[in-house]
C-alpha cells in the first residue's frame, strides 16, 4: 500500500519546510498547498494511506474530498500522549506550538494548553471519521489491530 503525507507533499510544493512556509509566507499559503497536497492524494490510483496535519481534516472541503474517495480514519490521544510524541519526535517548534514562556507559566505547561485548545476546536471534526482508534498507551501494533478489526467490522 501507498503512503502519502500532506505536509510532505507542501513541503516539495514549496520548496521549504511547513516551518519556513509559515514563517516566510503564512499561514494561508500553507492551507492552499495543503489543499493541493490532499486533491492529488484523494484521486490516486493505487490504495494510498494519507497522513493528514492536524489541521487538515478541520476544513469541511478537506473532508469531503477525502470522504468521496475513501474513508477515515481517526487515530485520537489526550493531550499528555500528543506532548509527549511531539516532544519524542522533537516537534514541539511546529508552528502553531510556537509558544513563548510566560512569567506565570512554563514553555512547556503554554504547549500543552495550546494543544488542548486545537484539540477542542478539531475533536468534534476528527470524530466524524469512519474509524476512531484511542492510541493513548497502545503500541502500534495494537494500533493497527484495533483499525483492521474496525475495518472489518465495516466492510465486512
Amino acid at each position: 500500500m501507498a503512503f502519502a503525507d500532506t505536509d510532505a507533499m507542501a513541503e516539495r510544493m514549496a520548496g521549504i519546510t511547513v516551518e519556513q512556509i509559515f514563517e516566510t509566507r503564512g499561514e494561508k499559503l500553507f492551507r492552499l498547498l495543503e489543499r493541493q497536497a490532499i486533491a492529488q492524494s484523494a484521486i490516486m490510483t493505487k490504495p494510498t494511506v494519507i497522513a493528514l496535519g492536524g489541521g487538515a481534516y478541520h476544513s469541511a472541503f478537506h473532508r469531503a474530498v477525502i470522504r468521496k474517495h475513501g474513508f477515515v480514519v481517526y487515530l485520537s490521544a489526550n493531550v499528555s500522549t500528543i506532548y509527549r510524541r511531539l516532544k519524542a519526535q522533537a516537534h514541539l517548534d511546529r508552528p502553531l506550538l510556537r509558544i513563548p514562556a510566560r512569567s506565570t507559566i512554563s514553555r512547556s505547561t503554554a504547549q500543552k494548553h495550546r494543544i488542548a485548545e486545537l484539540l477542542a476546536i478539531r475533536e468534534k471534526n476528527y470524530r466524524r471519521a469512519d474509524i476512531v482508534v484511542s492510541t493513548n498507551a497502545k503500541s502500534p501494533a495494537q494500533v493497527v489491530k484495533s483499525i483492521i478489526s474496525q475495518m472489518k467490522a465495516l466492510h465486512g
